[in-house]
């Protein structure tokens, strides 16, 4: 009895066993071969180059803001040479009264230190100021409020910073050359106008497109006569020099040399003369008349309206017109086909040249 529930007893241990026991370990199924083909990439977001920023008065690359100054700068031969000319942007050449020109400077892209001779402005110069909505530095002018030539009062309210010298507030602003004679040897320092007196955001103006590789085909020119009202036709003579692209300007004959200062690393000033070059000539002609009952003779150069034109552009002369409807718009300026006319990059120079005088323009 003993070894038949022994018996009994070693079968239920062996059935406990297998009904125990592990499951046998499942085998992972092979993945099935992954294909060695590329996938496509994602195009890669590449960014576009912003563009070079431009100068709105010479077309240069400038990261310069648009923050122009314009500046009367007088002509007489006792004023020679005189500073800054070269850094100007762009200059206005007009006749004062006499057989002699006043100039108005437009300076953005550079504010020299050193700018002069300062001379009294005149109404039509004032007509220029106002389409550059600049401040106007300059040393007085007509004040005979009775006079049509006034340069202040009503028509003058859209200056917005005038800086004039025979005002004693801006005493600080200009000062006097001892080594030359008065009333040509004031001078000013455009940079600490800009950073003490600019205290506005002026209009952008874009009266001028330029092109790097705008050239034009026509009629090639060495030499450009401008008399003005003199009976001269060689009184101001611009030359031109294919191998640097740019025009030097002479008087009477004679290169007209100009001084340019500048500041070293060091804050120091270092100048230098050298003869006065130009990358665009516009000969803009201008009804100009001495003024209707002024007593002094004042003159008057009609800076609205419309007229014929002439470029000068890289050794090659282009007729044209320009128009301006008001003194509140710009002047623009076009080719005869009544295309904007587009200039080089660089500094521009616009003479003033009167209507309707017997000595006229030369080119050669």
């Amino acid at each position: 009895m003993k070894r038949f529930f022994a018996a009994i007893l070693v079968g239920i241990t062996v059935l406990s066993l297998c009904a125990c026991g592990a499951a046998p370990e499942e085998t992972a199924s092979p993945s099935p071969a992954v294909s060695a083909t590329t996938l496509p990439l994602e195009p890669s977001a590449v960014p576009t180059p912003s563009p070079e920023p431009r100068s709105l008065t010479t077309g240069l690359p400038s990261a310069q803001e648009y923050k122009p100054i314009t500046v009367m700068i007088e002509n007489s031969e006792k004023a020679r040479p005189q500073t800054g000319l070269q850094q100007a942007d762009i200059v206005y050449e007009a006749m004062a009264e006499g057989s002699i020109t006043r100039m108005l400077c437009v300076f953005n892209d550079q504010k020299p230190v050193v700018a002069g001779p300062v001379r009294s402005t005149r109404i039509y110069f004032i007509n220029i100021q106002k389409e550059w909505d600049s401040p106007l530095v300059h040393y007085g002018g007509p004040r005979n409020a009775s006079q049509p030539s006034y340069v202040y009062g009503k028509n003058t309210e859209s200056i917005k910073v005038r800086v004039d010298g025979l005002k004693g507030a801006y005493n600080d602003y200009f000062w006097r050359d001892k080594s030359r004679s008065a009333p040509n040897n004031v001078y000013t320092d455009l940079q600490k106008i800009e950073d003490e007196l600019y205290d506005y955001t002026p209009d952008a103006r874009e009266q001028f497109s330029f092109d790097e590789n705008v050239s034009y085909t026509g009629q090639t020119v060495d030499t450009v006569g401008i008399p003005f009202n003199t009976s001269s036709a060689d009184f101001v003579q611009f030359k031109y020099d294919a191998s640097t692209g740019l025009f030097t300007r002479y008087m009477k004959d004679t290169p007209f040399k100009v001084r340019s200062v500048t500041l070293d690393a060091s804050g120091e000033q270092e100048s230098t003369t050298a003869p006065l070059t130009v990358k665009n000539l516009i000969v803009q002609y201008a009804k100009t008349y001495t003024i209707k009952g002024d007593n002094n003779g004042r003159q008057m150069v009609e800076v609205t309206g419309k007229g014929d034109c002439e470029y000068y552009i890289g050794g090659i002369q282009l007729k044209g017109t320009w128009e301006r409807s008001a003194l509140d718009d710009s002047t623009h300026y076009y080719l005869e086909d009544g295309s904007p006319v587009v200039l080089q990059p660089g500094n521009t120079w616009i003479a003033l040249q009167p209507t309707g005088k017997q000595t006229e323009v030369t080119y050669s």
